[in-house]
Order: C-alpha cells, then sequence, then structure tokens
C-alpha cells in the first residue's frame, strides 16, 4: 500500500483531514510554519509531501527544490520524483541522469525507474536502450502493472515481429490467456512467424490442447498454413507428429478438423515434389497418427493410404497397424471417397506434368478433364461409313458444321458463341475459317501431331441434353488408326457406332467392335443403320436389322440395332434418350472413376517415354535455337549492310536532285540576265536604267523559276520517290524472302518484318510543302555601289542631259552583257535549295525508319530465342543432374494409384 501511495505521489494526503476547508498548499505551509517551531524540527516528510502537491499542481520546479534536500528514508523516492518532474519539463537528459544515478534495494522502486526510463528512451526513439529494459522488466516482473502491454505496444510500433511473438508465445504459455493465444495466431496468419523452427510452438499447442481442443486444432491448421511451401515443412509435420503421438486419442472427442489437416498434409507430401528420401522421414508416423485421428466416415482413406505405402517401408508399420487397416479398408468398400480421390490424383499428376514440361499435350488434357464433369455424356461416334456418320453428326448438331468428312478427331460442345480451336501437342490456336479446315488437321497430320478440333456450336440438343459429341475420323482399318481411336474409349460413356445399310458389319467393323470390347467391356454400344435411302421398304430394313443382329449375338447379345434416318427428329431424340439411358443407368460417377484410374495408370506408363523424348527434344530444341540465333544475327548484319546502302543510294539519288537545279540555275540564269541588255538603249533614261534592270531582272528571274525550275523540281523529286520506292519494295521483297526461309525453318509463322511505307507518303506531302514554300527574295543586282557600276551611274548624273547618250548606253550595255553574275546565282540557288537542305537533313533518319520493324522484330526473337535456350538448358541440367525427380514422382504417383485401387472394390483383387 505504501508503494502504491508513493508511486501516485499521494503522501501528502496523510497530513488532511476530510473536515477542512483549507486549501491544501495552505494546510502544508501552516504545518510547516508550526514544525520549524520546534528545537528538534524534521521538516524531511513535510518537504516530500509538498513537493508531491507542487508536482501535481504542476509548478515542477518548486516539486524539484522541495525534494532537493530530502534526507530520510524517503530520500531514494525523493530523487526519483525530481526525475519525474525534470520529465514532465521534457528535460529529458536531466531526468535520465537522475534515473540512472538512483541505486536502491526496493523492488518497486527499482521497477518503476526502469518503466521510466523505457518510456523516456521510447519517447527519445532509443529504441535499443527500450527494448532491452522492457524485456528486463517482462522477464523478471510480467505481473507488474501493464507491463507485458507495453511490451506487446512498443514491439509492434517498432515492428519487430520476433519480439512481439516471443512475448505472445511465453505469456500465452504462462497466463494460458486466450487473448494472446488469439494474438499468436494474428501473427501467424500475417505471415510473421514462418522463419522460426516449428519446435518454437510445440509448448504452446500443448498448453492450448489442455485449454481447448477447438483452439488446438485451429493453431494447428494455421501453423501448417504459415510452413507449407517454406524451408521447415517438413520440420513442422515431424514436429506436429511427435506430439500427436504423445497424446492420448479419448473416445468421443472429434478431431475432425486435424483428420482432415492429416489428409492435406499426406496429398501435399506425395503430390511429385517431395523426394522419397525426404517423405519417408515423415510418412510412418504421419500415417500411424492419421489413422488415430481419422473418424469412422473417412478412416478408409488413411486405412488404405497405410496399405499402400506399406511394401515401400514394411518396417515402418507394425502388424497390429496393417492388420487393422485391412480389416478397415474391407469393412468399407467400396470407399465413397474412393471418386474424389482419383480425380484428385489424376489432377495432381496433369499439374505434376506441365510443370516439368512432360505434358502429353492439350489432347489429352481436353479429354481428360471432359471426364471431370460428371454434368456432361459424352458421346463417340464411330464406324466405317463416313457419309453415314456426317448425317448423325450433323443431326445432332442441327447443321452442315462442315463439307465432307473430318481429318481429325472433333469434340462438339455447347455454347452460345460457334468457335472452333484447334489443339494439338504444340499449339492451341482458333479456327477461325472452318473451310481451311482440312488443311490445318492435314498438316498436323503430317507430323504424326494427333490433332483435335475443340468446336463450340450453338446446338439445342447439346444443351438440352448436355452432351458432348465426340466425333472420331472413319476408321481406315491400319494398326495404328485403329490403336488411335480405341485409345479415345476411355474418355467415353456411350457408342453410336455407325453402320452402313449396304454392307452392314463387316469383317472390318467386327474387328473394331472386339477391340473396343477388349478395352472398355462394359461400354454401352448402340448400332445406327444409315443410308437409307428413299424406297427401302421397312421390310427391308427391318431384314437387314435382324441379320445385324445376328452377326452382333456372338459378341453383343443384347445390342440395340436402330435405322437412322436425319429427317426424322422423333427418331433422334428417341435414339438419344436411349443411347444416354444406357450409359447413366448405372453409377456414372464409379464409371468415370474407373476411366480417369485407367487414364492416370496410362499417363504414368507413357511418362517415361515421354520423359526420355522430352531429352531428345530439349537436346534437339537447344541445337536448332542455337542455329537459329546464329541465322537470326546475320540476319540482322544482312539488315545493317541493306540499311547502310538504301542510306547512300537514297541521298545520293538526292544530292543529284539538288546538283540539276544547281546546275540549270548556274547555266541558265545569267543567260537570263544578260538578255535584259536590250532594255539599254540611247533613249534610255541613264538616271533610272539601273533601277528598271533591277526590277526587270527580278521578274524574269521569278519567271524563270515558276516556269522552268519549279516543273523540274516537281518531275526530279518525284522521280527520286519513284527510285527510292523501287529501293524499299526491293528491300521488302528480300524481307519477305528471310521471313518465308526463317517461318519455314520454324515450321510456323512467327516472324513478320514489315516495313514502314509511310515514309514514301510523308516525303510526297512533304515535297507538295516545300513546293508552296519556295520563295526568292527581291535581289539588288544593279543597285549596288561596284565601281563600273558607280562610275556608269555618275557618267549618268552627270551627262544624262548631253547628246554623247549613244556612246554611253553601248558601254552600259556592254557592261549587262559581259557580267559573270556568279553572286546572284549563288544567292538565288541559296535561296530556292533552302527547303531541299532541310529535307535532305531527315532522310537517313527516315529511311532508318523505314527498316524499324524489322531490326526490333529480329532483335526480339533473338533475345526470346536466347531466353528459350537457357530455360531449356537448365531443364536438361536439372533432369540430368536429379534423376530421382523424376522417378520418385512417378513411384509415389504409383503408390497412390494403389492406395485407390484399395479403396475400389472393383480394381482391389490385385491386392487381396
Amino acid at each position: 500500500m505504501k508503494e502504491e501511495v508513493m508511486i501516485n505521489k499521494k503522501f501528502y494526503e496523510r497530513y488532511l483531514s476530510e473536515e477542512s476547508h483549507q486549501h491544501p498548499v495552505e494546510v502544508l505551509g501552516e504545518l510547516y510554519f508550526a514544525e520549524q517551531q520546534n528545537e528538534l524540527c524534521d521538516l524531511s516528510y513535510l518537504r516530500f509531501a509538498q513537493g508531491e502537491l507542487y508536482y501535481h499542481l504542476k509548478d515542477y520546479e518548486t516539486a524539484i527544490f522541495k525534494w532537493e534536500n530530502i534526507n530520510n528514508d524517503f530520500e531514494e523516492w525523493a530523487r526519483k520524483n525530481m526525475a519525474d518532474a525534470y520529465f514532465a519539463l521534457d528535460l529529458l537528459p536531466n531526468a535520465e541522469e537522475i534515473y540512472l544515478s538512483i541505486k536502491t534495494n526496493q523492488e518497486i522502486l527499482s521497477i518503476e525507474i526502469s518503466l521510466k526510463l523505457f518510456s523516456l528512451y521510447w519517447m527519445q526513439g532509443k529504441s535499443n536502450q527500450a527494448k532491452e529494459i522492457i524485456k528486463h522488466i517482462v522477464l523478471n516482473n510480467p505481473d507488474y502493472g501493464d507491463a507485458t502491454h507495453l511490451a506487446r505496444s512498443f514491439f509492434h510500433e517498432q515492428e519487430d515481429w520476433n519480439e512481439s511473438i516471443e512475448l505472445a508465445v511465453n505469456e500465452a504459455n504462462r497466463t494460458h490467456s486466450m487473448d494472446w493465444f488469439d494474438l499468436i495466431r494474428e501473427f501467424i496468419e500475417l505471415g510473421y512467424t514462418k522463419q522460426l523452427h516449428p519446435s518454437y510452438f510445440i509448448n504452446t499447442l500443448k498448453t492450448l490442447y489442455d485449454l481447448s481442443h477447438e483452439g488446438f486444432e485451429e493453431l494447428l491448421n494455421l501453423l501448417w498454413k504459415s510452413y507449407k511451401n517454406e524451408t521447415f515443412v517438413l520440420e513442422w509435420i515431424l514436429e506436429m507428429d511427435s506430439f500427436i503421438s504423445s497424446v492420448e486419442i479419448e473416445d468421443g472427442r472429434l478431431w475432425r478438423s486435424t483428420h482432415e489437416l492429416y489428409e492435406e498434409i499426406y496429398l501435399e507430401l506425395t503430390n511429385g515434389y517431395y523426394l522419397l528420401e525426404e517423405i519417408r522421414k515423415c510418412l510412418p508416423n504421419l500415417l500411424t497418427n492419421w489413422l488415430r485421428v481419422a473418424d469412422s466416415s473417412k478412416l478408409s482413406v488413411a486405412a488404405a493410404a497405410t496399405l499402400a505405402w506399406k511394401d515401400i517401408m514394411p518396417s515402418s508399420f507394425s502388424a497390429n497397424l496393417i492388420e487393422f487397416a485391412r480389416e478397415e479398408v474391407h469393412r468399407s468398400l467400396p470407399s465413397k471417397y474412393a471418386s474424389n480421390y482419383i480425380t484428385d490424383l489424376f489432377l495432381t499428376i496433369t499439374k505434376w506434368t506441365n510443370k516439368q514440361n512432360l505434358t502429353n499435350g492439350h489432347t489429352l488434357n481436353q479429354l481428360a478433364g471432359g471426364l471431370l464433369d460428371l454434368s456432361k455424356i459424352h458421346l463417340l461416334l464411330l464406324g466405317t461409313s463416313e457419309r453415314g456418320k456426317i448425317s448423325v453428326r450433323d443431326s445432332i448438331l442441327g447443321r452442315t458444321i462442315l463439307e465432307g468428312p473430318s481429318s481429325c478427331v472433333m469434340i462438339f460442345s455447347y455454347d452460345e458463341i460457334e468457335e472452333a480451336v484447334d489443339v494439338s501437342t504444340q499449339d492451341q490456336k482458333v479456327i477461325s475459317n472452318l473451310s481451311k479446315f482440312h488443311y490445318v488437321s492435314a498438316v498436323n497430320q503430317e507430323k504424326n501431331d494427333h490433332a483435335l478440333l475443340d468446336v463450340r456450336v450453338p446446338s439445342e440438343i447439346l444443351k438440352d441434353y448436355q452432351l458432348t459429341v465426340i466425333d472420331l475420323p472413319c476408321i481406315t482399318g491400319s494398326s495404328h488408326a485403329l490403336d488411335l481411336n480405341v485409345d479415345y474409349l476411355t474418355y467415353t460413356d456411350c457408342v453410336l457406332f455407325i453402320l452402313n445399310i449396304h454392307s452392314p458389319f463387316t469383317e472390318k467393323e467386327r474387328d473394331i467392335l472386339l477391340a473396343i470390347h477388349e478395352k472398355v467391356p462394359n461400354l454401352p454400344v448402340t448400332f445406327l443403320v444409315t443410308e437409307i435411302e428413299e424406297g427401302y421398304s421397312e421390310q427391308e430394313i427391318q431384314r437387314v436389322i435382324k441379320m445385324i443382329k445376328s452377326k452382333l449375338n456372338s459378341y453383343f447379345p443384347d445390342a440395340n440395332v436402330i435405322p437412322f434416318q436425319s429427317n426424322n427428329e422423333e427418331n433422334l431424340n428417341e435414339l438419344l434418350k436411349m443411347t444416354i439411358g444406357k450409359s447413366t443407368s448405372g453409377d456414372l460417377e464409379r464409371e468415370r472413376a474407373l476411366k480417369i484410374h485407367q487414364n492416370s495408370k496410362e499417363l504414368l506408363n507413357s511418362l517415361i517415354t515421354t520423359r526420355s523424348g522430352l531429352e531428345i527434344s530439349l537436346n534437339e530444341s537447344i541445337s536448332f535455337n542455337k542455329e537459329m540465333t546464329s541465322k537470326l544475327k546475320g540476319a540482322i548484319n544482312q539488315l545493317e549492310d541493306t540499311q547502310r546502302e538504301k542510306v547512300n543510294k537514297i541521298t545520293e539519288r538526292y544530292s543529284e536532285v539538288k546538283n540539276l537545279i544547281k546546275e540549270e540555275l548556274s547555266k541558265n540564269l545569267p543567260k537570263i540576265l544578260r538578255s535584259c541588255s536590250d532594255l539599254v538603249d540611247e533613249k534610255s533614261n541613264l538616271n533610272q536604267i539601273h533601277r528598271e534592270l533591277d526590277s526587270e531582272m527580278n521578274r524574269r528571274i521569278e519567271e524563270y523559276l515558276k516556269s522552268t525550275i519549279e516543273p523540274l523540281f516537281v518531275a526530279s523529286i518525284h522521280d527520286w520517290i519513284t527510285k527510292a520506292s523501287d529501293e524499299f519494295n526491293q528491300s521488302k521483297k528480300s524481307l519477305e524472302e528471310l521471313c518465308d526461309s526463317l517461318n519455314g525453318m520454324y515450321g510456323v509463322n512467327k516472324i513478320n518484318l514489315h516495313c514502314d511505307f509511310k515514309v514514301l507518303e510523308d516525303w510526297k506531302r512533304d515535297a507538295e510543302r516545300m513546293l508552296n514554300r519556295i520563295h526568292v527574295d527581291k535581289i539588288d543586282i544593279f543597285l549596288k555601289f561596284t565601281p563600273a557600276q558607280f562610275l556608269l551611274k555618275s557618267a549618268g548624273l552627270i551627262l544624262g542631259s548631253l547628246p554623247q547618250k549613244t556612246m554611253i548606253s553601248t558601254k552600259y550595255k556592254g557592261y549587262i552583257e559581259n557580267r559573270s553574275y556568279d553572286d546572284v546565282v549563288n544567292l538565288v540557288t541559296t535561296q530556292f535549295l533552302t527547303q531541299f537542305d532541310f529535307f535532305e537533313k531527315a532522310i537517313e533518319r527516315d529511311v532508318i525508319m523505314f527498316f524499324v520493324n524489322p531490326f526490333k522484330t529480329l532483335k526480339h526473337v533473338v533475345e526470346e530465342t536466347i531466353k528459350e535456350t537457357e530455360e531449356k538448358r537448365e531443364i536438361l541440367r536439372e533432369m540430368n543432374s536429379r534423376p530421382e525427380i523424376f522417378e520418385d514422382a512417378l513411384t509415389i504417383f504409383e503408390i497412390r494409384l494403389n492406395q485407390y485401387e484399395w479403396m475400389n472394390s472393383e480394381v482391389q483383387s490385385i491386392n487381396m
């Protein structure tokens, strides 16, 4: 109680009484004066109390004065109070000095000083000192006041998440307060705990397990999400399993969340991205504990997993555990989770193969993906009669989708917008024009690329019956074609086998049916007799049907043989209802699961071949890319030479145009000016003749430019543009040949080297502008004061009125006819060609612009090719340096297939 009084500075209240109405300062003042009258007075306590009172009144200077000379047992508190006053005055260095100078054995006082120093350092931004102090307080006196909350606020402000996590974990374990557990959950969700070793949280899990089973499971799940895909994921699984192994599983306690967590962890460990060596450490305990916590509804999944792994790790499971797992599997057959499990496994394998660049192509993905959609029925059209098959297909689709037979597999499904996509192992591309489909699919087949056309059509029958139609090309009879078509059966729910009424059920058709029966024994097959022409009597049709049934009896005793006429809508609807009804009469989900299981097995079997092929393909691709990089760089160098050549040629020809105009001006302009001598005769006014000559010469210059030079300019510049166009077209042709050559090597239209012919249009426009901007200023030709002109002009002024004008006029005329006029020609030429010079400066830039796109395209393809080469080299290095990545994944997937077989009675006999 005394410490609380001292902390709150309320010691002064002991001197006050409730009855007194005096101000406390006045009361203490009177008591102080009275004490002074005593011979042995002790004023220390009163001074201490007065200091407190002045502190509360914010008279900090007076409070410090009162506390300065306390020498009794309150001395240490007085010094602490002085430091508080300096703190309040924002004199932090003074406060810090006093706090640090106090050496005391009083625990509470020591804590209070530490808290004050913590606040002081926090305020000053001295985070290291503040952190050291608050950690010391929390470690030694965590229950003192709001020390832990102060620490929490400080660490949060500093974003010191490691200290925040440590505080929350320690306090959760110490206080068992759910608030601290909630804070731990928050830190985990924010991702602040990923770098901590999982063992750090084991004590917290133990504590929470005793407090709240629901909270324990929630924290367990959060930790898994946090460590999943992180460095410590395997360590976390080991730590978690070790803890679960140590607790007793009580009857009646639900572990549903933990059971689901174990299943998720199991699926994560067996997704192909972990090596067997890594998961061997985790799986025995994981499977054992999964069996312990699994609820009865999904116990068979854990049991099947245990049985599937027992052969890989026989010494890791006890005989009792194996026997328990076996009994549980047999008791639960068939497992209702088998279908979901095999679907998830197939998606896992597909995702892994894509990640490893081992995909079997879009064709497989397209077909297998369809099996996962239980809302759709997959109907296969098969047979040797192409004409009959086309009539059935077009009747179902309600339109003629393709003229003539198809050259590859086509899948038809409903969509409001019609679209066709060519799917192959190399590429997927939209077919904009179906009439060109034959060419596209034929090209793919030449590459041995099992092409598939995915066609979406707004067909009401496809929509109403939730139908997907798989149309196979007519079987030719070759063994390869037969094998290829039979492979599609595993993606099919029912078959319409098309027969020709003119030659029903041939030996080839019998062989096809036997192959179907061998591949998928329970696949419903309906036989359609097609190509029934007008004139066939009902009796004749029934005779043919009876004959077909007799031939089928040995193989399909319950076969339905139906006559089909394309113009009979009622007949078509009855046919579809019967066919679809046969396929859905059983358990569609189970049938699809079996198909997915079969596809998964085939996919795994093919991956070894695929990987070998991938390695060969990567090496070939790297070599090809290396060769193409060299060729592309050579093409760039060649293009640079071409660009320089075109720049030189086009600029040189432009210079020729300029020179032609210069020559014309130099040749003809002096003649024009000299011809002006005819203006001078004995009648001329010698005082004004030089002005008349200037005017006439400028007029004749302008007329010459308009009538002769400008047309010459127009003709010459157009001729220059025409020749430049020829040069550009020559380059275009060379680049097109280069494109054809490069694209021929790539096998696709990868490169387009389009040039910018807009440059020519710009030049034509600029030529028009130049013509409109040509301007030659009036030139002073005879107004300049050259000596000869000066004499002549002077002579005119002196002798203009004399009769001897004939002699002077003759001399004046001779001067005009003999003058060189070089200065005038140069001036006119310079002014006339000013726009030419501006244009000439831009020619090189414009020619370069013409070639910008080809350069950009080639350089981009080079960069892309180099990048792709490095990526493929890296894949190849990874494949060769760590073959266990591939081998272990296949082993794990085979074990998981075995797990499905344990869960499904129809395939479990292999394990009995």
